[in-house]
């Protein structure tokens, strides 16, 4: 079982975001995982130009190292999307990869994995992140497991470190668990309504999104949307 954190922090590994995706990782290692860094402040990541290319030709037209990042997504088992919290949002960086991602968000490609976020802040705006980001990870197909974030004042220094990191690193158990029992998160009205919403587009304009729609009736989706189940609804994201 592989864990991929996609870190979308501009310090890369030194950050205080790294620090607890790591602990994630550690826990997740720690019950059978392996584990894997994505650090997109490494790799040579553009700006989306809004083009249409990735929807209507099912690649992008930018010629970088976007399709590493979703290579390793898609042969991971558990994703991380870690990103600090700048200004109520997340970072430039990851921004950039959701954005990038327009056509796996079409053509979910992470039905049957877990997810989970990671934040750290100066003490607010975490939840705005968290929501987002799990937002991201549930219509891309991923069933969200749960989230960690640490709080660090001054910015060099987290508030309660030892806190941060059992639950982090219990996190990172609870991904592996979910896996191994095969685990069924309901999804949020809000999950289900995007997906109805992209199934909608997607037949109303199959002459223009060929690949989306030939992908959707290769797997079933126009009659099940992806990942969704029967019953039960939660609230996202956690309370603090």
């Amino acid at each position: 079982m592989k864990l991929l954190a996609v870190n979308g922090s501009p310090h890369g590994s030194e950050g205080g975001t790294a620090r607890i995706a790591g602990w994630v990782a550690d826990g997740a290692c720690s019950a059978g995982a392996e584990a894997e860094t994505c650090d997109l402040a490494a790799l040579d990541l553009g700006h989306c130009g809004g083009c249409g290319r990735c929807m209507r030709a099912g690649s992008c037209a930018i010629e970088d190292d976007l399709p590493r990042v979703h290579a390793a997504m898609r042969a991971a088992d558990l994703i991380v999307f870690a990103s600090p919290t700048y200004v109520f949002h997340v970072s430039g960086l990851m921004k950039d990869l959701i954005d990038r991602s327009a056509a796996l968000f079409h053509r979910p490609p992470l039905e049957g994995k877990y997810g989970a976020v990671v934040t750290s802040s100066a003490g607010m705006g975490e939840s705005e992140v968290i929501r987002y980001l799990g937002l991201c990870l549930e219509v891309l197909g991923a069933a969200m497991v749960g989230a960690v974030w640490g709080t660090y004042r001054p910015p060099t220094r987290l508030w309660d470190p030892a806190g941060v990191r059992r639950r982090a690193e219990q996190l990172g158990r609870d991904l592996v668990g979910a896996a191994q029992e095969q685990r069924a998160y309901p999804l949020r009205d809000e999950v289900v309504s995007k997906r109805r919403f992209l199934r909608e587009l997607i037949w109303q304009n199959r002459k223009i999104f060929r690949e989306d729609f030939a992908d959707w009736r290769a797997r079933g989706w126009f009659d099940r949307l992806p990942g969704t189940y029967p019953t039960g609804r939660r609230e996202w994201p956690p309370e603090r």
